[in-house]
């Protein structure tokens, strides 16, 4: 009964966690898709690290957008260039169009069979 308990607990925690990642990666394919392409400058010098972000001014609201950590690290994005993003009015983001966001959003289908196989293994009959 203890292992089976452990499986509950594997299955909130990497739902919590796999769950998030794929409404993340799905938001930022349907901007890419569906949002209206928009020149931004950049305000501020770019933060490199895990997660690398640019920040840019549009309607008087500052908004965050990601950008590679080896594009950001090599000095492709600088304070005051012109970029081209995706912006997604409902979602209210804005997305660089980058050929890894699908690739990121199969990764997060993928990694919600992990929440599936512990709830499957907390189900199933003991022998």
């Amino acid at each position: 009964m203890n292992s089976r308990l452990t499986y509950l607990f594997y299955f909130f925690f990497t739902g919590f966690f796999c769950g998030g990642f794929y409404l993340e990666q799905s938001h930022f394919l349907q901007t890419m898709r569906e949002g209206k392409t928009i020149s931004l400058m950049i305000q501020e010098a770019p933060q490199c690290g895990r997660v690398s972000r640019v920040h840019v001014m549009h309607q008087g609201k500052r908004y965050p957008i990601r950008v590679g950590k080896n594009s950001c690290y090599q000095g492709k994005y600088f304070k005051g260039q012109v970029i081209e993003a995706k912006y997604h009015k409902s979602l209210d983001q804005f997305v660089i169009p980058s050929d890894t966001i699908i690739y990121f959003y199969y990764l997060s289908i993928i990694s919600l069979l992990l929440p599936i196989y512990c709830f499957w293994y907390f189900i199933k009959p003991k022998k």
